[in-house]
């Protein structure tokens, strides 16, 4: 078929940023919290939203506005935050 041209339907392999935040959600929930995450992927790791969060300096209830967090969950294990990002991790 001279002078008739090909025309293929090429798709692109790059990722949008939604797919590529989508794929990075699913491997965090997939992670135990480790020190440099923000609070955000924290949250969707493993272990999730915590039971409480309490000031780190005072041991008084707090909120995740303050800058040093202690986020408690089950088993005793506990998260350390510092401007929303862990420092420290008890289990």
């Amino acid at each position: 078929m001279s002078g008739c041209s090909q025309v293929t339907n090429q798709e692109s392999e790059t990722a949008t940023p939604q797919t590529t935040q989508t794929s990075d959600n699913r491997q965090a929930s997939q992670k135990e919290p480790v020190i440099g995450m923000t609070a955000g992927e924290v949250l969707n790791s493993k272990w999730g939203m915590p039971n409480s969060i309490i000031d780190a300096n005072t041991g008084a209830p707090a909120n995740m506005d303050n800058a040093s967090q202690k986020w408690v969950y089950s088993g005793h294990r506990y998260v350390y935050l510092e401007n929303n990002v862990v420092t420290s991790i008890q289990k």
